[in-house]
Formats: structure tokens, C-alpha cells, sequence
């Protein structure tokens, strides 16, 4: 397992020395920098389709009540007599 293990190592590192340990920190900093602004992002897009469900919401009832008023049969002057 220590040859199988060290020849893995030695095709990974291509003759390096030692881990790209600087490199890997300032690769996290740089993904958690894009999380946060994607996280700020999907906050954001996420209120403005709460906002859009809350129209749409209305709109739909403001339609149906337009359909309801319509289908409801009108009093004529005349049927009163």
C-alpha cells in the first residue's frame, strides 16, 4: 500500500517538493468570496419572486371576481315591473 500510495503521490506532485498549500488557501478565500456574493445574489432574486408571486396572486383574484361578476346574471329594469 506505501508503493501503491507513494507512486500515486509522485504522478500527482509531477516532482514537486511539497503541497500547494498557499495556493489552496487562497483558492478557499477566493470560492467562500464567491459564495458570499452569490448567497447575496440568490437573497435578492429571492424576494423579487416572492414580490411577483404576491402580484400574480392578485392579479389572478382580481380575474376571477371579473369572471364572477360577469357570469352573474344583470337585473333589468323591466323583469322588475
Amino acid at each position: 500500500m506505501y508503493q501503491s500510495a507513494e507512486r500515486y503521490l509522485k504522478e500527482i506532485m509531477n516532482g514537486k517538493a511539497g503541497l500547494p498549500v498557499q495556493k489552496w488557501n487562497d483558492e478557499r478565500a477566493a470560492l467562500a468570496a464567491g459564495k458570499t456574493e452569490l448567497n447575496k445574489d440568490y437573497a435578492r432574486i429571492k424576494a423579487e419572486v416572492q414580490q411577483v408571486e404576491v402580484i400574480r396572486r392578485n392579479v389572478d383574484n382580481i380575474l376571477r371576481e371579473e369572471a364572477r361578476e360577469r357570469k352573474q346574471p344583470t337585473k333589468t329594469k323591466g323583469a322588475e315591473l
